[in-house]
């Protein structure tokens, strides 16, 4: 790939492009956290961020009545989908967000495009989005890396787009966060992938989190509720236990609660996921339980971080939830509903602890929990990925032509 210059400024300007503002809270400590590990590598940095849905703050809502919308989308063949999606959202970029990523990225010296799911072609949202930033990018002259990202490669329309996408000139090299990753990108024509850790393993840095959880307002377990509906369309796989979610959560909820443990219920945020909390006939009455909480719906990451932060374990579907808890070296069992899920958790040397999606019942979970007990989180492993982590953003900023100091 080409070189590109070094900037002048000894204060460079880093554009970051992802989803920050997503109502998915884990989506914002992503961001949050590769601003903290900007500003540890690269002192006097300054970094702006791009939302690839044109959001300018935590909060907003993009789409209205998104459930029911991701419903009907789910029973349409893809090619339907695939169609909607591109009238609707093709409309959207050419209007609203090319002017908007133009107009943010100018002055900037180097731009870093993720982290999360992004190189997904689940459905087109993700690669006409990054098709349109990335030509935004290209009249800017602008070099980028994608940094941290997933992968979810499908084939068809949306992998032709993605291929197009990370052949451009302007991108200097892909980071992606596991192993399979590396290995579903080639899909796209990528065959040179280098591997970064997630981000968000530096929540506790990022958030000034200790670890004495001792406090009397503390959890002995939190239950992070998602909307099967979003995971099966998301996924864009077959999931079995979608229409009996609600009721195999209730029962882990009620057995939990039976043995006197202090248990809470949250979402990372998303409208949707508290609409099945809410709307669930199976989870109805729950925080009526003496020792169940329902905490309130968070708004921006640091409330999610600190929910976080009180609990003793966690039991969870959504990626980042699994991933804030182990940086916060608090265990979790990983509830699968996409891959990314069980990879993090062999990644980390927890496999172990994941719940597979054809085997997502009540007892299996509770099995999990109990052999929990007795294995913590591997602080030592944690700080080791922690120390890659930031050398590898070294190295991501070197490719951008932005003069890194090494360390160590």
């Amino acid at each position: 790939r080409e070189s590109f210059r070094v900037p002048v400024s000894s204060h460079p300007r880093i554009a970051v492009c992802g989803v920050r503002y997503s109502a998915n809270l884990g989506d914002g400590v992503i961001s949050d956290c590769l601003d903290w590990m900007i500003s540890d590598v690269l002192p006097g940095a300054e970094v702006t961020h791009h939302d690839l849905a044109g959001r300018t703050g935590f909060g907003e809502e993009t789409i209205s009545g998104r459930r029911e919308k991701l419903r009907i989308l789910l029973a349409l063949p893809r090619t339907l989908q695939n169609a909607i999606v591109r009238l609707l959202l093709g409309r959207k970029i050419n209007r609203d967000l090319l002017p908007h990523w133009k107009g943010r990225i100018a002055g900037c010296d180097g731009c870093l495009i993720g982290g999360g799911q992004l190189l997904s072609d689940a459905d087109l949202n993700f690669p006409l989005k990054i098709d349109g930033l990335i030509r935004s990018l290209d009249e800017a002259n602008l070099p980028a890396a994608i940094y941290a990202c997933g992968v979810t490669c499908g084939g068809g329309q949306g992998a032709r787009i993605l291929a197009r996408c990370l052949s451009n000139r302007q991108i200097k090299a892909v980071y992606l966060r596991d192993h399979k990753s590396m290995q579903a990108v080639a899909g796209f024509g990528i065959h040179d992938p280098v591997h970064a850790y997630d981000p968000a393993i530096h929540v506790a840095d990022a958030y000034r989190c200790n670890e004495d959880r001792e406090q009397s307002d503390a959890f002995d377990v939190g239950i992070n509720f998602t909307d099967p509906v979003n995971m099966a369309y998301s996924s864009g796989r077959d999931l079995p236990y979608v229409g009996r979610l609600g009721e195999t959560l209730a029962t882990v909820v009620t057995t939990l609660s039976s043995r006197g443990l202090k248990v809470a219920l949250f979402t990372n945020g998303a409208v949707e996921d508290e609409q099945f909390l809410d709307q669930s006939d199976a989870l109805a009455g729950l925080s009526k339980l003496g020792n169940v909480t329902r905490l309130k719906r968070p708004i921006e990451p640091n409330e999610l971080v600190r929910s976080i932060h009180r609990m003793r374990s966690v039991i969870a579907h959504r990626l980042h939830t699994n991933i804030i808890s182990f940086a916060l070296k608090i265990p979790s069992i990983g509830l699968e509903w996409s891959q990314k899920v069980p990879h993090f958790f062999e990644l980390v040397g927890r496999g172990e602890f994941v719940v597979h999606k054809d085997d997502l019942t009540a007892a299996t979970i509770l099995k999990r929990f109990d052999a929990m007990a007795d294995v913590p989180v591997d602080s030592q492993r944690l700080a080791e990925m922690k120390q890659d982590s930031l050398s590898t953003l070294r190295d991501a900023l070197t490719r951008l032509g932005i003069a890194v100091e090494s360390h160590g």
